[in-house]
């Protein structure tokens, strides 16, 4: 038997829930689903496309998650027009971790780095097939 997931979450642990929420919102243009404020944190569902979201999950008041932060995750979003996301990106004043190329794969990609250092690719073409 197959796996067949009707949603992928990815939830990302954060240290600065205001400055995530601007990058994948602001910056990305991702919609938000839901949002909640408790003593235990706050945190944000954003659609990434369509049965797609990511979760911020900012740190609770007087709390270090320094180390619950993403280690080893980097983030690859397939767009239909990534030389106009590269454009968009670069007016915004965002950095720009790598700029727009080929890819040996066969796709076309750039990268920035999210408000912790996660790095989120954006690329069109697939080497799935």
């Amino acid at each position: 038997m197959s796996m067949s997931a009707s949603e992928l979450r990815v939830l990302l642990r954060v240290s600065d829930l205001e400055a995530s929420v601007r990058f994948y919102q602001g910056l990305l243009g991702m919609e938000r689903l839901k949002s909640w404020e408790r003593d235990t944190g706050s945190g944000v569902i954003l659609r990434a496309g369509e049965g797609r979201t990511i979760e911020l999950l900012g740190v609770p008041p007087g709390k270090d998650y320094t180390d619950r932060l993403p280690r080893g995750v980097a983030l690859w979003l397939q767009v239909d027009d990534v030389a106009a996301w590269h454009e968009r990106v670069r007016a915004s004043g965002a950095v720009i971790a790598r700029d727009l190329a080929d890819d040996p794969w066969g796709t076309r990609s750039f990268r920035l780095d999210d408000p912790d250092g996660t790095p989120v690719w954006l690329f069109e073409g697939t080497d799935i097939g």
